[in-house]
């Protein structure tokens, strides 16, 4: 017989766990639950979610509470007879009532290794403290914040050409492992905790603002390099330069001795920007946007005329 599952998940991230879920055998797919549309671009038109997307297209009953905390969501769940709910990337806490309606519990999908980096941004936050690895963690959830026993977790290395893009979507390759195996256990009706967390080791990721984009040139040029590619895909880190707020899309950096003032230009070819850190090391940016433009390369930036940039000013 067929797992009864209720599927809560917003982004991308959440959609790669989903999709091998509507196709298992195993499984009957009862409903979604996703965020409420949210407003997106220029125009600020509402947006509907990755998950509600997928859902919409395959027919799927969907709902999309601002809270879980209402007693109307609550009864109405409770009459779906659900074995499990799978948690990825969904946005909203999951009140007590909530956790005790499937036979199983909620399970939570989670892109870290916890105890480390429990909350809302674990990839970006793994990146920002460069981390030589990170993970994926499946946890029978209870009320804390990404406080559950742990069923499976695998590890995975971070790449040095990685952003939270890149990460993110080899981490889903690793949570879809990881779910198919704990459905297996489950049908096989031998599923236990593995591992309670370690609350001496815990570390927190609270949600990315806008304003964390800002470079500051007196940082680091790892931790500016670690900046740029946290940020990306959103919120985009950036630096000013005039009125215009110039985004950056790719950097490296190299722990060479300068002597310069944070900040300053020391040169621009067509492989990079580079620019003075504050610990005499410099970052290199490869890829750029100004407001309302496309991104372009270094290499682009060297075919406009006039240049926007001259050696030795100050970002």
């Amino acid at each position: 017989m067929a797992l009864r599952i209720l599927f809560a998940g917003t982004p991308d991230f959440a959609l790669w766990h989903l999709m091998p879920l509507f196709s298992n055998a195993h499984v009957d797919l009862v409903g979604i639950l996703t965020q409420p549309d949210k407003p997106s671009g220029r125009g600020r038109m509402l947006q509907a979610s990755p998950v509600k997307q997928f859902a919409l297209e395959k027919s799927l009953w969907i709902q999309q509470p601002t809270s879980l905390k209402n007693p109307d969501i609550q009864s109405l769940l409770a009459t779906l007879k659900l074995d499990l709910i799978i948690v990825v990337a969904y946005g909203l806490l999951l009140p007590q009532a909530i956790l005790d309606v499937p036979r199983y519990g909620c399970i939570n999908v989670h892109a870290s290794l916890l105890p480390a980096w429990r909350g809302a941004a674990p990839v970006q936050h793994a990146i920002l403290n460069q981390n030589k690895k990170t993970g994926v963690t499946l946890m029978q959830m209870d009320a804390g914040l990404d406080s559950g026993d742990i069923l499976w977790a695998s590890d995975l290395r971070i790449e040095v050409e990685d952003t939270t893009n890149t990460l993110l979507n080899r981490l889903a390759q690793l949570g879809v492992i990881g779910l198919s195996y704990v459905i297996e256990q489950l049908m096989q009706g031998h599923l236990l905790p593995k591992q309670v967390q370690d609350e001496t080791q815990v570390t927190y990721a609270p949600k990315i603002k806008k304003s964390d984009g800002l470079i500051q040139w007196h940082d680091s040029a790892q931790h500016i390099q670690a900046q740029i590619a946290a940020l990306n895909p959103w919120p985009i880190a950036w630096f000013e330069l005039g009125s215009d707020r110039i985004r950056c899309w790719k950097a490296t950096c190299y722990p060479e001795t300068t002597r310069s003032y944070p900040g300053q230009l020391l040169g621009l070819d067509k492989k990079a920007l580079y620019v003075a850190c504050g610990d005499g090391g410099i970052v290199s940016i490869h890829y750029m946007q100004w407001p309302g433009k496309r991104v372009i390369s270094a290499a682009d930036l060297m075919n406009q005329q006039p240049l926007p940039f001259v050696i030795g000013m100050q970002l």
